[in-house]
């Protein structure tokens, strides 16, 4: 067995022990109890890198079901005195008439409260963004993550900088080149050659 990502394990049957049980010993050496070591020996295990990784406590905004009052749900379904005599007796007579109507169900409301997200940050290098097994299994990743470290979510923060970029330091190096054929053009003057003498000697 050469990897186990998500539940999906890769098996090289080529060797020659493939085929056979094997039976060892194990001893275990130590327990780790730190998290983000645990974080970083679970990367190192399922990616085989070593990532810069941090725990943070985020307040984000979420949206939230807004649980009606049990009482005032009691208070609107038992009336009082005479009008509950009445709308009882009126509706012993609607289901006589077999005229009964479905009560239309209040729309669900929502609102917006503030919530704290225990999170695991991961710096995203560019050995990441390409890796193989990132790019095919990061969310089973990320859900065995969360759930041996006990977090609420992940984030792989990117950071661009602009120092790695090439392209605008070899553009300046053009426009210098653009820039110096003012430079050019007036040493071909002092040079005072003949466009005629020229032609004549390329013939």
């Amino acid at each position: 067995v050469e990897t186990i990502i998500g539940g999906r394990a890769r098996v090289d049957f080529n060797p020659p022990l493939a085929g056979d049980d094997i039976e060892y010993e194990y001893e275990v050496v130590d327990v780790v109890e730190d998290r983000e070591e645990k974080a970083s020996g679970l990367l190192d295990m399922f990616l085989d890198m070593d990532l810069n990784i941090w725990f943070q406590t985020d307040t984000v905004e979420e949206e939230q079901l807004v649980e009606p009052d049990e009482d005032e749900e009691a208070a609107e379904e038992e009336p009082e005195g005479e009008d509950a005599d009445a709308e009882s007796g009126e509706d012993a007579e609607e289901e006589e008439e077999g005229e009964e109507k479905d009560e239309e169900e209040p729309e669900p409301e929502f609102e917006t409260v503030e919530v704290e997200k225990d999170s695991l940050y991961i710096e995203a290098t560019p050995e990441l963004t390409m890796n193989q097994q990132w790019m095919m299994q990061k969310q089973q990743i990320g859900q065995q993550l969360i759930d041996l470290l006990g977090i609420d979510r992940i984030v792989v923060q990117e950071t661009i900088d602009g120092s790695g970029m090439g392209m605008p330091g070899m553009m300046g190096g053009m426009g210098g080149m653009g820039g110096g054929g003012g430079d050019i053009e007036e040493a071909l003057e002092e040079a005072d050659i003949d466009a005629d003498d020229l032609a004549e000697e390329l013939e």
